[in-house]
């Protein structure tokens, strides 16, 4: 027989496979019942979209949350069903589920009576060798809490923890639970993960090592004397050993930011690829090693420890005992496939109700094709005429044909003709050209002759040219040189007058020169003052250019400031002309252009446009309960989507797009024919918080789902305490979106840290009246008004005080000008007294004059050797001329003409004649060009009329009968085209009968509607099968599930009363099923009554600290052993024993560890342990006080 535990992991494993299963079935059938209702939803009643369910997105999100075991079974949510009892109700349906075949064979469980003999047997059993897979072997942690680095090897069965508080006990359990997947908050340690990081550091490790090793065999006896002895063959209980080897390695790095996560590694601390995802692995290393972190009997906290049997009532504990035994697991499983059993009865019955409509369309189609067999007739008589048709068109494209084979052999003779009178054109030609090329040669000799004469005689003639302007340049150049010959003699004259002249005037010249220094001193000192009010006006200047530079920026400024206040005022007139207009009118407010687009979709659905008239906007049917949450409610709507309208489908939103024209309008296209949603418990946040949902008042069924399905307002959790809201925001609370203030302002959860926005300037609109907006924006709008005024104020004082600098500026400049001008002629007065002083310095130099005579002599000398020699070329030159006019003459009487005046006559002749010969065959070309054109027309038209032919023959040939008779061929085109056009008309009126469809597409519709009657038809006994099945399989597990709770209470009964008597104390657990109650009853060994037996207490917390906690550990490792889970943690257990019951507790569990070695212990207290000794199967370690730090 299997142990309660194993039995318990299986029979959990069975239910969620059986519960996924039919919840698969459910999705699949109601899949293929929308893909089957499609063809005929025309002819069903709106019915049909009620039972399909709802078609929304939102909708089919809630559907599927129905997945989730854990969400859908709450406790709350089976008493409210009525379902608490129902694994005690009486299976009046097993009888008809017997007989239907099991296919789930995991589930048979052997059902064999417990004995108490057997139970304390087992747990009395001892075992000589420790657990080989699924303990822990060792924890490394940094920066964990209290623990910078630290290290803890584990022991294989008894593991005591000692240390004072705050030494970092407890840190290890914590670590242990976040290692291996637990939540922050299950730590009783921090609300988020990243709290656990110790203070100061960025980042946390841990890394925990688990057992995986390979247990050969192993027998083992009984200590009741039995001689009976068990032999185990070898089972490979390891994880992937392939991979991980003998140790499994779990690492999980933990960060401020909130990036967390795990690396897996085998025994030689290699990294591991996990089997999907992280958590996928580390869910799976769990299951095969019975893990269970969030298991109270696994692990007990201090916070549980203390308040266990403290704080705990009846049903608490009941429901402590059902959460470690799986029980309530397997029992919310078996619950979700039952629920998934009655969708898919109601997903069976809404199919069976229209079965009969879907029988009745398909005689409807049978019948139309039955009648509409009268095509057949018209469609061969159709066929026979379009055969006809093909081959007239063979025939007069052969007409066509002979017609151009004719006219192409004309062309040919024609070309014929033409051809022979060119080629004797061309023969002439080439005679003539023969002949002009011998007069073209005797022309060319006798002018070469005659070039070589008139070559020469060009000659002659240049060099006489040549000459003669040599001549005259020679005799320019002559009178050039004798003027200045006598220039020379001229200048010479006048410098002996000069020196004559200058030696009078010395004398006078010392006289002047003293009056001249004293004015020059004069000057001197007008340009020191002149310089210096040049000096003093730049600086003027200056400064009034840098005033004027800073005033210029700061009126940029002032006037971008303006602008900028403008647009303002603008944005505040066209709000505040908005709102007035939506006080007048209260769907205004939702958009200007509101009412027009209303009036619109009225005139669209008076003519009939849309499937179904659109809804809008949706702000006009929103409202809130209480006003001061509008604000966060028309924030998290968004005020684009209250301005939106809701459209029936795609075709109803082109309609309407078409009608506004430039009319700019959002809308949500969803369907307008269903009912309101329903929103589920397991879809909304817990209770206790008041959510947007809640508070909104919505008129419309369609514009709620368009929320819900949009904005999600039911997961908007609404609060009125600012530091309340960021508190539940940084819970990461299922179904919380956003926490909201009455402000507007919102938090929510990002990262595993708390992101927030505050709210924005926005009116608020939804269910008030504007009035409260207009006195605002009039307000805002006065304010700006008079900041606007304020500031045109001080632009016009700038610009008053930038025009003085300027006008500053601009004076400065002109004085500075002027000074300017007043100081050059200063100076060009001061250099001309300079110069003339120099002058006066300088005196007479007679030296000077007696060289400039000395040069003169020597030009005038130059220049009459000069004119010798021009005399003497120009005699030259005039004996050369007279030879070239004696050699021209010679060359005069030598040329005669007369041979080549003959020649040139007679070339001209027959160039006369070789010019009309080219033109008659240039004509004739003409002709040629033209025939041969003719010629491939006629053999184009040719080739044209085979091609069509060819094209007429293959498509009369692809009609697949032969030629028709030739009384047929005789008609023409156009009485076969009417008679067919006629037809064409009988066949339409016929089809008109059958909605425009052929004979052919009315058999495919009817065979099609048949098949898929017969698929849905076979698909419904498949279901109903699957529903047998799923029915068997949830009787099958209520049996299972009834026997293993009555087991596993049987054998925790047992143990707790085992443990008890080890300190001769007596006890029994009382179960109550149908209360859901668990009442403890213990006798201790001290509480006697007068007549000397033993007490009995029900009331446990009349019980000492000492005494409720040994109860409690007693309690607490009967479910552990019940369960077989691998190793055990309990957390500050003794802290309310007294020191017999803390010593007494010690005995018993290194006794009973002792015995189950197999089983792994972990103990962690604060006080001194008492006298127990170390050894192979019990590890002590006594961690150190913490170091405080004082002041």
């Amino acid at each position: 027989m299997l142990p309660p535990g194993a039995r318990a992991r299986q029979l959990a494993v069975g239910a969620h496979e059986l519960a996924a299963s039919a919840q698969a079935e459910v999705s699949r059938a109601r899949a293929n019942s929308k893909r089957r209702q499609a063809p005929f939803c025309a002819q069903v009643s709106e019915k049909e979209n009620d039972g399909a369910g709802p078609s929304s997105s939102k909708a089919r999100r809630i559907e599927e949350r129905a997945g989730d075991v854990h969400a859908l079974c709450g406790d709350e949510g089976l008493s409210a069903n009525g379902e608490t009892d129902w694994m005690d109700e009486a299976d009046e349906e097993n009888e008809n589920c017997e007989q239907v075949q099991e296919t789930c064979e995991a589930d048979s469980f052997q059902e064999n009576t417990l004995d108490e003999g057997d139970v304390l047997e087992e747990v009395g059993r001892e075992k000589d060798h420790f657990a080989s897979v699924g303990i822990l072997e060792s924890i490394y942690v940094e920066n964990f809490m209290c623990h910078e680095c630290f290290e803890f090897e584990f022991g294989p069965n008894v593991n005591i923890i000692q240390g004072e508080n705050g030494s970092g006990k407890s840190a290890i359990v914590a670590a242990l639970q976040t290692c291996l997947g637990a939540s922050a908050s299950s730590t009783e340690r921090a609300r988020v993960v990243s709290g656990l990081i110790r203070r100061g550091q960025t980042q946390a490790l841990i890394r925990i090592r688990l057992r995986n090793c390979l247990e050969t065999s192993t027998s083992s006896g009984l200590p009741n004397g039995r001689s009976q002895q068990r032999d185990f063959a070898c089972v490979d209980d390891r994880f992937r050993p392939s991979v991980y080897g003998n140790a499994v390695i779990i690492e999980r790095r933990i960060k401020k930011e909130g990036q967390n996560s795990w690396t897996f590694m085998n025994a030689s601390m290699q990294k591991v690829k996990p089997n999907g995802t992280a958590t996928n692995e580390l869910r799976q290393i769990c299951d095969h090693f019975n893990i269970q972190v969030a298991n109270p009997v696994s692990i007990m906290t201090q916070t549980k420890s203390k308040q266990f049997l403290a704080t705990g009532k009846p049903q608490d504990h009941y429901r402590f005992f059902m959460d470690a035994t799986l029980l309530t697991e397997v029992k919310h499983c078996i619950l979700a496939a039952m629920e998934s059993k009655n969708e898919l009865e109601r997903v069976l019955s809404n199919k069976e109700e229209y079965l009969p409509q879907l029988q009745s369309t398909l005689d409807t189609k049978q019948k139309q094709f039955e009648e509409a067999q009268i095509l057949r007739t018209m469609d061969q008589r159709m066929a026979e005429l379009g055969i006809a048709l093909s081959w007239t068109f063979v025939r007069d494209q052969e007409r066509e044909l002979d017609s151009a084979r004719t006219s192409r052999k004309k062309a040919i003779k024609l070309l014929k003709v033409v051809d022979e009178e060119f080629q004797q054109i061309e023969a002439d030609v080439r005679t003539l050209e023969t002949r002009m090329n011998e007069e073209h040669a005797k022309i060319r000799s006798e002018t070469e002759r005659m070039k070589s004469f008139v070559d020469q005689s060009k000659a002659i003639e240049a060099e006489l040219n040549k000459l003669q302007s040599t001549k005259k340049q020679l005799g320019r150049r002559e009178l050039q040189v004798q003027r200045s010959y006598e220039q020379a003699r001229a200048r010479r004259a006048n410098i002996e007058e000069k020196i004559v002249e200058e030696r009078r005037k010395g004398g006078q010249q010392q006289a002047q020169r003293g009056a001249l220094i004293e004015q020059k001193q004069a000057l001197d000192i007008d340009r020191r003052n002149f310089e210096a009010s040049l000096e003093r006006l730049e600086r003027d200047s200056d400064f009034a250019a840098d005033e004027s530079v800073q005033f210029a920026a700061k009126h940029r400024e002032m006037n971008e400031r303006w602008k900028r206040q403008k647009m303002a005022i603008n944005q505040v007139r066209s709000s505040l002309e908005h709102l007035k207009n939506a006080e007048r009118d209260a769907i205004a407010k939702w958009g200007a252009d509101a009412p027009r687009v209303l009036q619109i979709i009225e005139e669209g659905t008076r003519r009939g446009l849309f499937h179904i008239k659109p809804v809008g906007p949706i702000g006009s049917f929103v409202s809130v309960r209480d006003h001061k949450w509008a604000k966060a409610a028309q924030t998290a709507i968004g005020r684009n989507l209250l301005q939106s309208f809701l459209v029936h489908d795609s075709h109803d939103e082109k309609v309407l797009r078409g009608l506004l024209d430039r009319i700019r309008v959002s809308m949500v296209q969803t369907p307008l024919n269903v009912g309101p949603y329903s929103i589920p418990e397991d879809a909304r946040p817990p209770r206790e918080y008041h959510t947007l949902l809640d508070q909104l008042v919505v008129s419309h069924d369609l514009v709620f789902n368009v929320l819900v399905d949009q904005a999600e307002i039911e997961r908007h959790v609404l609060f009125e305490d600012k530091e309340e809201m960021l508190h539940v925001a940084g819970r990461e609370l299922r179904n919380v979106k956003n926490c909201w203030h009455a402000s507007g302002d919102r938090a929510w959860s990002r990262y595993g840290s708390v992101a927030r926005r505050a709210a924005t300037g926005e009116h608020v609109l939804i269910g008030s009246s504007v009035k409260h907006a207009i006195h605002d924006e009039e307000a805002k709008l006065a304010r700006l008004l008079k900041e606007h005024g304020q500031l045109q104020h001080t632009i016009r004082e700038h610009e008053q005080t930038r025009m003085q600098l300027s006008n500053r500026e601009s004076q400065a400049n002109k004085e500075k000008q002027a000074v300017q001008r007043q100081l050059d002629v200063l100076l060009r007065r001061r250099a001309d007294l300079e110069r003339t002083l120099d002058a006066l310095d300088e005196g007479f130099d007679a030296y000077q004059f007696e060289a400039e005579i000395k040069n003169v002599d020597a030009d005038a000398a130059e220049a009459l050797h000069e004119v010798e020699h021009l005399q003497c070329e120009l005699s030259q030159c005039d004996i050369r001329i007279a030879e070239l006019i004696q050699q021209r003459s010679h060359l005069d009487a030598s040329l005669d003409s007369g041979t080549a005046d003959e020649l040139e006559a007679q070339y001209r002749n027959s160039q006369t004649e070789y010019a009309q010969l080219l033109r008659s065959k240039q004509r004739k070309v003409s002709v040629l060009n033209e025939a041969t054109q003719k010629r491939e027309a006629a053999q184009a038209e040719e080739d044209r009329c085979q091609r069509l032919l060819n094209q007429a023959l293959v498509k009369a040939a692809a009609t697949g009968s032969e030629k028709p008779r030739e009384e047929e061929l005789q008609r023409s085109q156009a009485q076969i085209e009417g008679e067919m056009e006629a037809l064409r008309h009988r066949i339409r009126d016929e089809s008109s009968r059958f909605e425009g469809r052929d004979l052919e597409q009315l058999e495919l519709d009817f065979l099609d509607f048949k098949r898929k009657k017969e698929t849905i038809e076979g698909r419904m006994h498949e279901l109903r099968a699957m529903r047998d099945r799923i029915q068997a399989g949830i009787v099958k597990r209520k049996k299972s599930w009834r026997r293993l709770r009555k087991d596993l209470q049987h054998i925790t009964n047992l143990l707790f009363g085992y443990y008890l008597a080890r300190r001769k104390h007596a006890g029994r657990i009382d179960f109550a099923d149908k209360e859901e109650t668990l009442n403890i009853t213990v006798q201790i060994g001290t509480h006697t009554k007068g007549d000397g037996s033993i007490a009995e207490t029900k009331e446990l917390r009349s019980l000492s600290g000492g005494e409720k906690s040994f109860v409690t550990l007693a309690l607490v490792l009967a479910l552990g052993e019940s369960m077989g889970i691998p190793f055990r943690i309990m957390d500050e257990f003794d802290v309310f024993m007294d020191e017999a019951n803390r010593h007494a507790a010690y005995g018993i569990i290194v006794k009973m560890a002792s015995e189950q070695k197999n089983r792994q212990f972990i103990f962690i207290t604060p006080h001194q342990l008492p006298n127990i000794k170390a050894s192979e199967s019990c590890k002590i370690q006594v961690l150190r006080p913490p170091q405080r730090q004082h002041k």
